[in-house]
């Protein structure tokens, strides 16, 4: 898969879905799967369309859209599906002003040249929403393209969302939230210098500073890390150190089968089911007999069949 910033970087001509695509869901992975499928059948390169950042941020000044997958992770989880290109067009404010029209025709049509195209029942396009799937269906006939729109993927007797995800995420209601998603909660950084403390307290941590995404709540998580020799058992601390008034929120992973020098490697967490709340304690050696406890839980649930939380995608 090639990800590109400018379509004139891909071969035509081509498959294509378009959207937000953030968290890259089982319903957006429905889409793709339709997409690729079809791609390979007719000969034509599979491409999906997105932004940076996300339009919300650039129709609405002082937005910060949390992403659920960052690039990095939407990389992790469309190669393995198949994809040719991955554009993510700059959402200049040139775009945001175009209509749904002049963007078919701009962009989709003379840049991109689709022979095929699928959306989701609620994509909308161009300025004020005012494309629709029934309007994207029109000028497709006009100009020859086939145009799918899929109906949403429900699971649980509810359509499955971004907007499901996040509430899930935000109350550390993480199963479900990975049920949906149909991957792991990863997480991808470059491993920086903390202030030292876990190493003190015989606990070394690969420390991750994240900016721009959508965080459960402060807490200390099962996970498993990528590292550059292959995934392995772990635990994490998500939150700001407040026994130690910290200001700055941290990933901070225990890797429990070793000490391993990381520092300036990138490495992915993928989050699991949240051990504890985040808290206060009275003193470090309570902080300490506590992480002792962590631990314990961690290496349990492994024990117990917590083994690969980002296995492959079920059916959706």
């Amino acid at each position: 898969m090639l990800i590109v910033s400018a379509v004139h970087d891909i071969q035509k001509p081509t498959a294509l879905t378009l959207g937000n695509f953030d968290g890259l869901h089982r319903g957006h992975m429905s889409l793709v799967d339709h997409l690729i499928h079809h791609a390979c059948e007719s000969g034509l390169r599979s491409v999906m369309l997105t932004f940076d950042p996300h339009p919300v941020e650039q129709l609405i000044p002082g937005t910060v859209m949390r992403r659920i997958c960052g690039l990095p992770e939407m990389q992790r989880v469309l190669e393995p599906a198949g994809l040719d290109y991955l554009v993510q067009l700059a959402f200049t404010p040139e775009i945001a002003a175009m209509d749904a029209l002049t963007f078919w025709n701009r962009i989709i049509m003379e840049q991109i040249h689709p022979r095929f195209v699928i959306v989701g029942e609620d994509h909308t396009f161009g300025r004020n929403r005012q494309g629709t799937p029934s309007m994207l269906q029109h000028l497709g006939t006009a100009d020859g393209v086939n145009v799918v729109v899929s109906p949403k993927l429900c699971i649980d007797g509810s359509a499955v969302s971004s907007t499901r995800i996040r509430e899930l995420i935000s109350r550390a209601a993480v199963a479900e939230a990975r049920y949906l998603l149909g991957h792991g909660l990863f997480y991808t950084g470059t491993v920086e210098h903390g202030a030292g403390r876990g190493t003190g307290m015989g606990f070394p941590t690969a420390n991750l500073r994240l900016t721009g995404r959508m965080l459960p709540p402060p807490g200390v998580y099962l996970s498993r890390t990528e590292l550059p020799d292959g995934w392995h058992a772990s635990i994490s601390y998500l939150g700001r150190a407040p026994t130690f008034r910290g200001d700055t929120t941290w990933l901070e992973t225990h890797i429990l089968n070793g000490v391993y020098a990381l520092y300036d490697t990138e490495i992915t967490v993928d989050i699991g089911d949240r051990i504890r709340e985040d808290r206060v304690f009275d003193s470090k050696e309570a902080l300490i007999a506590q992480i002792r406890d962590d631990l314990a839980q961690a290496r349990a649930a492994i024990a117990g069949g917590w083994t690969d939380p980002a296995a492959e995608r079920e059916g959706g």
